[in-house]
């Protein structure tokens, strides 16, 4: 085949402001060169459309790190040069700069400095920098020295913390610089100079050039850029191709790909002359081929496969064979052999084995020698291809290549190509693939419309279950802790559980009367009998004013609305601050610099206390109490997630920001001098995480006290987030601990909250529930314990596991409170008033309208708040103990680096514990006799367990003490069962509890049956079934990139997309009566009636989805 060169594409997108393109991967910027490669050949290397991915490849050249100053943005830009003054060793000098394109993928600059007089300089130097997709990638250095050159390789450690790595010898110079890119070798030369390499932090590879230094009063620097594509060549494989990728009829032995049919084919490939990640392969066109475009190799399941098949060569040498191909029924096992047959008779035998040099076809994951390369999506599954090398020897001819299977596997080969090239950088198993639309088949989908009557509460429905309210709220006193349980007063020795969600935003202050009675309506409909009220002050805090006072009328509407919950028996918990940047004496860029200033400023903290008082001491209206008075205001919440142990800058000291720097200074000097300490400028990180943790302990209790001052009596917390050990110490001084935690939670890839976001695409029974049981450890000993933020987030396909998780861990664990974030999120903008509007942005968090968590929520309540599940035995409770010996450790210390904060969290040998028995965490001066430490957890030990239930971590099995709930992380299934309620995550055809059963399930989804009357499902005469699905939104723009999805869009408010999904589902029940099913919507209006049989006292029916439109059903017997 004609030799090809593997080039980037040219440009097709935006360029940023200041850039000029000079090549098709090389640009000038504002104070010198940069240079892009990214990891996806059909990515353009400067397309602003398209975000920058980790594995993208950049390559900065300037003049003393010219470009990270905010110099570079004063420079003067003209036509492919730039000039202006700067500052260099605190001499100004007049700076100029030019390229010129002097070859298809070469550049020439130049670089010149002036000044009218000398001036010192200590240094002068060209800057190479490389980013972390550069690193642990060897770097050619060509050193001269007299008339001798000699090569070398210099490599930046990934694992390298920062410093210098490596300097030239006295009298050696740097002639010529080599970076390999993706597709091909970047080459700097031109500057003959001593050099030096070292790492900015742990994520940039830094290359200096010296150049003049002493009395200086010009510097000259002419360099040249190039970039020279990496060769490579196609082999012919058509003579030994036997299948092709598109299959009309399923085990015909005729058409293509695996012989599946056409729902489970490779169509979709698109042939041609195609780069797949950084090699250039011939896709053959079954058009052109006799209908033939993949060598397929057989196994048992395909025996009519050949065995064996051989590829002319004729006579090429390469130094590397890469091939795209792929393996089906994978057996971890030996899959095949590439036999190299030379021309001098000699031969090599390369084995393939898979998982290790190529894997299953289906959701494609790259491992050591086999980079996803391509994906694509057909009604069965994701599928991928994979790009794999194989060595050859570059001095011998290569004759032909015999392909033979191992009979092990199936071993698909749909192009393979030769490189001679001595190195190209090779993907790493965890980098990112090629991103592939997600396409939603018509056939498995159906609109679903979330009409403003779905959002209406059905009175006395299966589905209202607010007969386990207690109305109204506050009947029985003010909340108060007794040991690890929330009581009420006048209810002393009877613990009290708060089931809620939160309403964000502006419901509090914006709702209208009607609208606040409609949602405490539905509220209570699902049996949430609490409610958050959340980020509302940024609306509730009067603008006008800088004394955090807040606003009268919208006070009154918050007033309202605790009103109307109350009377339902909802009561209500709040944060004083959560995001207002208003209402304050200066301005302020976003809550994060407000919380960070709050923490060492008692000026913006007395701005709290205030906003407080105006919103806690005015009388309410509508049920003649204030806020501070009324026992329906359960709990108080400081300062919204506000742990200082992060690696946010807001928390360093030193502090880049002077007032930041100045107000930590002067907190750190008292604290320091209390200690009897002399305090240092740079302080270690035990003594300032000393100091971090007992200046959190004490602004909590200078707040808590302000508000005692006012009268206020509801219990409060501070640090709701994150699970630091450390954190111990100061969470046992709060009246109860507070945390969050989500799974799936999105991450946005540009600006914070915005698109495109990633999130996985995964559930949580695989990793054994890790973001759960990391939150419910945090948990201080005799102290109740309260998640306010949780969530199973849209659009995951798996969230609907979230009810069976986190209602029975909720009630094993004894959890005192739990509010989902968020029930609503309401905007006075009309489009996102979803509670009087058809549809509703399918978002991150919203449950009131994701028809999956609206009925997973229901589950949550029968587990956790009506107690379904048992809680741990007290007696078998685990306790790790921090002492003050543990500021010492490394790990705890780790909380401000990016790579390594999880080091300082509760570690996952502890929190494992969380499904199996009780566990809690501690803070005391040494830890008991046989307790659990840090240390202990930190050693190779393993942690002895004893007692009921199975507790095997390591193979991915948990069975709680009480039998009650078991996790399987291979099949990824958790189980639920108890005498009222049984429920399963089913990812496979069949499942079985002890009364339910589901069998020839044809989707994932979750299955619940529950007794909604005084008896257990195996004499309930009144139940509910769900069988959940998924929704996801039309118009969504939604691709897959590896593990995860990325989200363009929102997508529309209406319709949704229901899962069209089939289950049998039987339920051994013996109530007395006559029986009828019905299928139900999802504010529990009844649909149609559903057929069933009942025999030997086994009720069977079968849910569908595409039938009812429905994902409940309630069994009535009469």
């Amino acid at each position: 085949m004609k030799k090809q060169l593997i080039l980037p594409l040219l440009l097709f997108g935006g360029v940023m402001l200041s850039a000029q393109q000079l090549t098709s991967n090389i640009r000038l910027i504002p104070g010198g060169i940069e240079i892009i490669e990214r990891e996806n050949a059909s990515t353009a290397a400067f397309d602003s459309t398209q975000r920058r991915k980790k594995n993208d490849q950049q390559v900065l050249i300037d003049f003393m790190d010219l470009m990270s100053t905010p110099k570079a943005k004063q420079l003067k830009q003209e036509k492919f040069s730039q000039s202006g003054e700067i500052p260099i060793g605190g001499a100004d000098f007049r700076y100029a700069a030019s390229a010129e394109k002097t070859a298809e993928n070469s550049i020439r600059c130049t670089i010149s400095l002036k000044r009218d007089t000398p001036a010192e300089l200590k240094e002068s130097f060209i800057s190479i920098r490389m980013n972390s997709a550069l690193l642990d990638t060897p770097v050619r250095l060509e050193l001269c020295k007299e008339k001798a050159f000699w090569s070398k390789p210099l490599i930046y450690p990934r694992a390298h913390k920062g410093g210098w790595i490596w300097s030239s010898q006295k009298d050696c110079a740097l002639r010529k610089v080599t970076v390999p890119l993706h597709r091909g070798e970047l080459i700097i030369s031109g500057v003959t100079a001593p050099a030096m390499a070292c790492k900015y932090g742990t994520g940039t590879g830094n290359l200096r050039l010296y150049l003049k230094q002493g009395s200086v009063s010009e510097i000259n620097a002419e360099f040249t850029v190039s970039y020279l594509p990496y060769e490579a060549e196609t082999l012919n494989l058509r003579s030994a191709m036997n299948m092709g990728f598109k299959d009309d009829i399923p085990n015909d032995r005729k058409g293509g790909w695996t012989d599946q049919g056409p729902d489970n084919d490779l169509s979709m490939l698109t042939p041609g002359k195609r780069v797949f990640i950084n090699v250039p392969f011939e896709v053959v066109d079954p058009a052109s081929n006799n209908g033939k475009s993949a060598i397929v190799l057989g196994n048992p399941e395909r025996p009519y496969f050949p065995k064996q098949v051989t590829v002319p060569v004729g006579g090429k040498q390469f130094r590397q064979l890469y091939f795209l191909h792929a393996d089906a029924w994978p057996m971890k096992k030996e899959v095949g052999k590439i036999k190299i047959n030379y021309q001098d008779g000699s031969s090599d035998l390369v084995p393939v084995v898979d998982r290790q040099d190529v894997a299953n076809w289906w959701e494609p994951k790259s491992v050591r020698n086999a980079a996803v390369a391509w994906q694509g999506q057909n009604r069965n599954a994701f599928l991928g291809l994979y790009i794999s090398r194989f060595p050859a020897d570059i001095r011998k001819p290569i004759e032909s290549l015999t392909l033979s299977s191992s009979g092990n596997s199936v071993w698909m080969i749909a192009a393979i190509s030769g490189v001679r090239a001595e190195y190209i950088p090779f993907p790493e198993p965890d980098a990112e693939a090629v991103e592939v639309p997600v396409v939603m088949d018509p056939r498995d989908w159906q609109e679903f419309t979330m009409t403003v009557e779905r959002k209406r509460r059905v009175a006395g429905s299966s589905l209202d279950f607010s007969f386990l309210l207690d109305a109204p709220a506050g009947k029985y006193g003010f909340v108060k802790s007794e040991g690890e349980n929330f009581v009420f007063e006048n209810r002393p020795g009877i613990p009290v559980r708060f089931n809620g969600g939160n309403l964000c935003n502006d419901i509090a202050t914006r709702y209208t009367h009607q609208e606040a009675d409609i949602l405490a309506d539905l509220m209570a409909s699902y049996g949430f009998n609490a409610a958050r009220l959340h980020h509302f002050d940024a609306d509730l805090v009067d603008a006008s004013k800088t004394d955090g006072s807040v606003d009268p009328k919208r006070l009154d509407n918050l007033h309202y609305l605790v009103a109307a919950l109350k009377k339902r028996g909802i009561y209500t918990t709040i944060d004083l601050y959560t995001c207002r940047t208003k209402g304050f004496p200066e301005k302020f860029n976003g809550m994060f610099e407000v919380k960070s200033r709050m923490m060492f400023d008692k000026s913006m903290r007395d701005n709290l206390m205030n906003f407080a008082r105006t919103m806690l001491t005015p009388v309410n209206p509508y049920t003649g109490l204030a806020l501070k008075d009324d026992p329906a205001l359960t709990t108080i919440g400081l300062i919204n997630e506000d742990p200082m142990m992060t690696t946010h800058e807001q928390f360093k000291y030193p502090n880049t920001d002077p007032v930041q720097h100045g107000n930590i200074r002067e907190n750190f000097a008292a604290w320091c001098q209390a200690q009897g300490i002399t305090p240092p400028e740079r302080p270690g990180l035990e003594l300032y995480t000393r100091f971090l943790n007992e200046h959190q302990v004490k602004i909590y209790r200078e707040m808590t006290a302000a508000l005692r001052a006012m009268g206020i009596r509801q219990p409060t917390s501070d640090i709701s987030c994150t699970n630091r050990s450390i954190y111990a110490f100061p969470r046992k001084e709060f009246d109860y601990v507070d945390n969050h935690y989500y799974f799936s939670h999105p991450r946005a890839l540009g600006s914070a909250w915005s698109f495109p976001s990633s999130y996985v695409n995964a559930g949580m029974a695989s990793v054994l529930y890790k973001n759960m049981t990391a939150c419910f450890a945090s948990r201080i000993k005799d102290k109740p314990f309260t998640v306010t933020e949780y969530n199973f987030c849209a659009p995951n396909e798996f969230r609907s596991e979230g009810g069976l998780a986190m209602g029975s861990l909720s009630a094993f664990q004894n959890a005192s409170g739990i509010y989902v974030f968020d029930f609503n999120g309401y905007g006075h903008r009309t489009r996102w008033n979803s509670i009087n509007e058809i549809g509703a942005h399918l978002g991150w968090f919203g449950v009131m309208t994701d028809p999956v968590r609206n009925l997973s929520q229901r589950i949550i309540t029968l587990l956790y708040m009506r107690g379904d599940v048992r809680q741990a035995d007290a007696k078998n409770l685990k306790i790790l103990t921090v002492t003050p010996l543990d500021y010492k450790k490394k790990s705890v210390q780790s909380y401000g680096y990016h790579r390594s904060e999880t080091e300082s969290d509760i570690p996952g040998k502890f929190h494992n514990l969380a499904f199996f028995t009780k566990i809690a965490t501690d803070f005391a001066d040494e830890v008991p006799v046989n307790g659990i430490s840090l240390s202990s957890l930190e050693s190779d030990r393993p942690l002895k367990v004893s007692g009921n239930g199975i507790y095997q971590p390591e193979k991915g099995r948990i069975v709680s003490s009480t039998g009650e709930i078991s996790i399987d992380a291979a099949s990824r299934t958790i189980k639920v069962v108890t005498p009222k309620s049984e429920g399963f995550l089913v990812t496979g055809k069949n499942m079985n509890g002890n009364r339910l059963s589901v069998s020839g399930s044809t989707g994932l989804c979750t299955v619940f049956a529950s007794a909604l009357d005084d008896k257990t499902l195996a004499d309930t005469e009144k139940a509910v079934v769900f069988h959940l699905t998924d929704i996801q939104a039309t118009g969504r723009r939604k691709t897959r990139l590896g593990d995860s999805f990325i989200v363009y869009n929102w997508g529309n408010m209406h319709p949704y997309l229901l899962k069209k999904s089939k289950a049998e589902i039987s339920l051994k029940n013996s109530g007395k009566g006559k029986l009828r099913i019905n299928a139900l919507d999802v504010n529990g209006k009844v649909l149609a009636s559903v057929p069933f049989k009942e025999e030997n006292g086994v009720v069977t029916f079968t849910a569908d989805t595409g039938l009812y439109s429905a994902m409940a059903y309630e069994l009535i017997r009469k």
